[in-house]
Order: structure tokens, then C-alpha cells, then sequence
């Protein structure tokens, strides 16, 4: 696991107060798994699956 600084903590929250954090693949890959789960608002959905898929296409991408 990544030892992120503050700044990038920040910068990897969907919302505020660290909630669906995403510094990488694999915390992508979780929050979509689990934004069903936790009573979020059909448009805070949107948002995380929004980004969740952009940070996945990036990983593809730089795979090869």
C-alpha cells in the first residue's frame, strides 16, 4: 500500500471527510464494488462511479 502525504489524501477523496478515498486501482476498483452499500444519493453515486471508471481507464492505459 501507498504511504500518501496529506495533499495526496486529500486529493483522493471523492467526498469530503474521506470518504471513497481513490489514490490507485484497487481503491477504484473497491468503491464500485460498494457504492450500493452505503446510502449514498443517486448522484453522489454517479460521482464515484465516474471516477472510479476514469481512474481505471488510466490504469489500463498506462498497462499497455
Amino acid at each position: 500500500m501507498a504511504i500518501l502525504n496529506t495533499k495526496q489524501r486529500k486529493a483522493s477523496e471523492t467526498f469530503p471527510g474521506g470518504r471513497y478515498p481513490m489514490p490507485d486501482a484497487g481503491h477504484a476498483r473497491a468503491a464500485l464494488g460498494r457504492v450500493n452499500q452505503g446510502g449514498l444519493s443517486p448522484d453522489q453515486k454517479a460521482t464515484v462511479r465516474a471516477r472510479a471508471h476514469k481512474i481505471l481507464g488510466a490504469a489500463k492505459r498506462s498497462l499497455g
